[in-house]
């Protein structure tokens, strides 16, 4: 009889093991979730602060090229590409695009956009720099020289 309660003991012992230790891990688990929860708010505000501290060195101007730039992003399938925005950067660039080389952009810009767009090698680029680079290892920078031009602005 006494082995038997010696038994119920271990066993006892055993299942509260099992509890303490299913209780710790979730315990661990939320404090995981809550730091990578506060890694990524602080993130956002620190994204946040940045746009707005942007907003505050620069002048509109400033902005408003940054922003055109976007418009030759090849990031989610070229989502964020905008011709009236790149015709408007070779505005900003007066002394670099005449008026006849506008309009040749303008029609550029179009068949850029396709050609890119089903082209798997230009699919997972990281920044501009990395478009550029690849349009001249492609050579297609020779096809779009006015495209490139606004690139290396």
């Amino acid at each position: 009889m006494v082995t038997k309660k010696h038994d119920d003991v271990e066993e006892f012992f055993e299942q509260l093991a099992l509890v303490v230790t299913v209780v710790c891990g979730s315990c661990k688990r939320k404090d995981m979730i809550r730091e990578m929860q506060k890694e990524r708010v602080a993130a956002e505000i620190g994204i946040d602060m940045q746009i707005q501290e942007f907003g505050n060195r620069f002048s509109e101007v400033g902005t408003e090229l940054v922003e055109n730039m976007a418009a030759l992003s090849h990031c989610d399938s070229f989502s964020s590409f905008n011709k009236a925005k790149l015709l408007k950067l070779s505005e900003i660039y007066k002394n670099d695009f005449d008026n006849s080389e506008r309009t040749q952009l303008n029609g550029q810009l179009d068949i850029y956009y396709h050609s890119l767009l089903h082209d798997e090698r230009f699919f997972n680029l990281k920044g501009i720099a990395g478009l550029s680079r690849l349009l001249v290892e492609t050579r297609k920078h020779l096809s779009f020289l006015l495209v490139y031009r606004l690139l290396r602005n």
